[in-house]
C-alpha cells in the first residue's frame, strides 16, 4: 500500500532523527535563523491561546514548541507520526513538571471527536502528508470559530529547490514543499485563509559571516521583501516560507 509505505517511511526518517545525540539539521542553524520573524508570529499567536481551551500541535515532533507553550499556560495536545519523538516530549514534559498530553497518531487520520481543538497548528508538517486528507481532518476537529495556523515550506523558487537538492539528509525522500496550487487547494478547506510570505531576497544575507553584518542585511532585505510582496503579490511564491492564518474551516464529508 503506497501510503503505508510513504508513512513508514516518515516513521522511520523521524524515530532516527529523534532518537540521534547529535540533530542531523544542526549545520542549517545559519539558514534557519532566517526564521525568527515568522517563528515569532506563530509563538505569539499561539501563546494567545492560554487559559482559552485547548490545542493541537499536529506534528509537535520532541515537543520542543509545545511544552514552551505549556509553560505560557496554553491546554496543549502534542501528536506525531514518531514514536521517538512522542516519547521524549512525554519524558520532557513529566521532568519539568508541566500538563501536557502527547500521542503517537497519524496526521491523516486522527483519533479526536469533531469539533475537539480552538486551535491547530505545526510547523514543516503538511507537505509530509496527502493535503487533501491532512486539511480534511483538521477542518474536522477544529470547532466552527477555530483557527489553523501552520509554517510551511514553498517549491517555486529554482535557488531554493537546487539546495534541498544537494542536502537531501536533512529531509525524507516523500516530502513535497507546497506550490501555488496546494494553496489554493487549502483555501477550499478553509475559506477565510490568510497567506504572508517570508524570506525571498533575505536569504541574500546568508553570504555575511558576522552576526552584526548579517543582522543588517536581515533588516535591509526583509523591508525589501516586504515592498516586493505589496507591489508584486504573484512574487511571494517565490518564498522560502508561507504563514498560513486558517479560519472558517469547512466540514467536508
Amino acid at each position: 500500500m503506497p501510503a503505508e509505505d510513504r508513512k513508514k517511511r516518515e516513521s522511520d526518517f523521524h524515530d532516527k532523527r529523534f532518537s540521534a545525540e547529535i540533530e542531523p539539521r544542526q549545520g542549517l542553524e545559519t539558514v534557519y535563523r532566517l526564521m525568527l520573524p515568522v517563528n515569532m508570529r506563530y509563538h505569539a499567536i499561539l501563546e494567545g491561546y492560554a487559559q482559552a481551551g485547548r490545542v493541537l500541535e499536529y506534528g509537535c515532533g520532541k515537543g520542543d514548541n509545545a511544552l514552551v507553550f505549556a509553560r505560557r499556560g496554553v491546554a496543549i495536545t502534542g501528536i506525531d507520526i514518531s514514536r521517538s519523538g512522542v516519547e521524549h516530549a512525554r519524558a520532557m514534559a513529566a521532568k519539568a513538571g508541566l500538563e501536557a498530553e502527547f500521542q503517537v497518531m497519524d496526521g491523516e487520520n486522527l483519533s479526536f471527536p469533531t469539533d475537539t481543538f480552538e486551535a491547530v497548528a505545526g510547523k514543516g508538517i503538511l507537505h509530509h502528508l496527502d493535503l487533501d486528507r491532512a486539511m480534511r481532518e483538521i477542518a474536522r476537529v477544529l470547532k466552527p470559530e477555530g483557527r489553523a495556523i501552520f509554517i510551511e515550506p514553498l517549491g517555486h523558487n529554482p535557488l531554493i529547490n537546487w539546495y534541498r537538492r544537494r542536502t537531501p539528509e536533512a529531509r525524507t525522500p516523500d516530502e513535497r514543499p507546497l506550490r501555488a496550487a496546494d494553496l489554493d487547494k487549502i483555501r477550499t478547506f478553509f475559506p477565510g485563509a490568510q497567506f504572508t510570505f517570508f524570506n525571498l531576497t533575505t536569504l541574500g544575507a546568508l553570504v555575511f559571516q558576522s552576526e552584526k553584518a548579517f543582522s543588517q542585511a536581515f533588516s535591509l532585505l526583509q523591508r525589501l521583501d516586504a515592498w516586493l510582496f505589496q507591489a508584486f503579490p504573484w512574487i511571494g511564491r517565490y518564498s522560502w516560507m508561507v504563514f498560513m492564518d486558517l479560519r472558517r474551516p469547512v466540514k467536508h464529508t
